[in-house]
């Protein structure tokens, strides 16, 4: 199936995104080197300044990395929030969505930029444990810095899974503020829906347990309970603990019609309705 012209706009934005945090990574990385080459000309070069240089180059990484693509990352996340209106089927005009809500998810704690700050945190741990390993071996600066271009310099996966997930999540709320624009809304159960693989976050699947909802109850699960940490039980440990659906999350949304038994109880239908429904067989 070819793909539509706004999934085409997304896929461009998206890795226009993915290539402006690995420039931006690359950077500091290359900052980072510069600092211990000087370090090592005015003879200062040790386990401890090398790490001090790394955490000055990479703690805050990702207040660099947001502000120098902060076009980038308005350009993803609209395209993507324009592509799940437009997947939500509903008659009305796109782009007219709420600007707080792709807002309150770029600066999500556990959205975007914490993702950001994560592979940060990451990288600064595997220099550190790369210098505490060099330093064991007395490897010489030439042969560190080569470690840590290869092991830690190119992210690629790293940052394609912050891309996609975050994106994705946009997506998902186009599609929902798309559904709260429909006069019928009130019409459709909503649905939560989680990866068929047994990587699946505990509490994602206690989310989709809890289907169908209404839409006012799928809105306020995707923009707060989901960013939450809730206390669920690790179906793997057995051991209860805390989870955060949103992180790295999988999930999605859809919606199904109700049966007019239902819609005529809710009083959302008459019984004439009802029949006509029933007989066209619409909702089988």
């Amino acid at each position: 199936m070819p793909q539509s012209r706004l999934s085409i706009a997304l896929d461009a934005a998206s890795t226009y995104l993915y290539r402006g945090l690995m420039s931006s990574w690359m950077k500091a990385i290359t900052a980072l080197i510069d600092k211990w080459n000087l370090l090592k000309s005015r003879g200062q070069f040790n386990e401890r300044n090398a790490s001090l240089a790394a955490r000055d180059s990479l703690s805050g990484w990702f207040n660099v990395a947001v502000d120098g693509n902060q076009d980038r990352i308005d350009h993803a996340f609209s395209a993507g929030y324009t592509v799940g209106e437009d997947s939500a089927e509903v008659q009305y005009p796109m782009g007219v969505g709420d600007d707080a809500m792709l807002d309150w998810l770029k600066k999500n704690k556990n959205g975007f930029i914490e993702a950001l700050d994560g592979m940060s945190s990451d990288g600064l741990a595997k220099i550190n444990r790369i210098l505490r390993e060099s330093m064991e071996s007395e490897s010489p600066l030439s042969l560190i810095t080569q470690r840590v271009i290869r092991e830690v310099g190119m992210p690629s996966s790293r940052a394609a899974l912050i891309v996609r997930t975050e994106i994705a999540k946009a997506s998902a709320l186009g599609k929902i503020s798309a559904w709260g624009k429909d006069r019928y809304r009130d019409w459709y159960n909503y649905i939560w829906i989680v990866a068929n693989d047994d990587k699946v976050k505990d509490v994602s699947l206690l989310f989709e347990r809890g289907s169908p909802y209404t839409w006012s109850q799928m809105r306020h699960l995707w923009t707060e309970e989901h960013n939450k940490p809730q206390r669920v039980r690790n179906r793997h440990t057995g051991k209860m603990e805390l989870q955060t659906s949103s992180f790295n999350c999988r999930c999605q949304i859809a919606r199904t019609p109700k049966d007019p038994e239902t819609l005529y109880r809710d009083g959302k239908i008459s019984g004439a309705e009802k029949n006509a429904l029933l007989s066209k067989r619409e909702y089988t």
